[in-house]
């Protein structure tokens, strides 16, 4: 019942966002497109309960994981250029447990790995098949991603 005005709302939210301007035509293209969108995509994002992506906490749990996933790329961005410099690299494919269910979940800590320099998700699923360019025995790559994503998508 409300998957279709949430989905709009967070496309056109989206649109505005993106376009950063209130120009009427921008406004009524932006209407246009997030109803389609709307139409398309409200079974897609809502699986279940769409209460749950309303849920305050989680949203300020997404801020939080939004932040945690800013200061690991800094980390890594300067660990690769470190690497870069030195030539110390250690790359090996490594297999990851998670204790995601949802697919959003295994989506969320995928592409959060992928997206941090010298690492790449290969495979996700219930295990996830990693390249990282640093291969550390004790470092568990992921570790935060997965601890602050649970609240977020589970």
């Amino acid at each position: 019942m409300l998957k279709f005005p949430v989905t709009f709302l967070l496309a056109f939210g989206a649109w505005i966002f993106f376009t950063a301007s209130l120009n009427i035509q921008e406004l009524i293209a932006g209407v246009v497109v997030s109803l389609v969108i709307a139409y398309i995509a409200k079974d897609f994002i809502f699986h279940g309960k769409p209460n749950k992506a309303l849920n305050p906490v989680r949203w300020a749990r997404f801020v939080a994981y939004f932040f945690i996933w800013l200061y690991l790329e800094i980390v890594a961005n300067l660990d690769v250029a470190y690497r870069v410099l030195t030539g110390k690299i250690r790359p090996a494919v490594v297999e990851v447990p998670t204790r995601f269910r949802t697919d959003i979940g295994k989506s969320l800590i995928g592409n959060s790995i992928t997206l941090t320099p010298g690492t790449l998700t290969i495979k996700a699923g219930e295990n996830m098949f990693v390249h990282w360019i640093a291969y550390s025995k004790k470092k568990r790559i992921g570790s935060l991603f997965e601890r602050f994503g649970l609240g977020v998508t589970e």
